[in-house]
């Protein structure tokens, strides 16, 4: 996400082997303990990385 803030979690899933329920369930844990953010939409947005992890 730091590296491509633009990245979506379709291409995390390619990149990373992990199913589409798994990406979402990291995203929300990073979500609530604030390391990450979302800015813009879901389609046309980016990641914010606030936090080191």
């Amino acid at each position: 996400m730091r590296e491509n803030p633009s990245i979506t979690i379709a291409e995390l899933v390619l990149q990373l082997g992990l199913s589409r329920s798994g990406i979402n369930k990291q995203i929300a844990k990073l979500k609530a303990d604030g390391l990450i953010e979302r800015e813009g939409s879901d389609k046309s947005g980016w990641w914010i990385v606030k936090k080191d992890f």
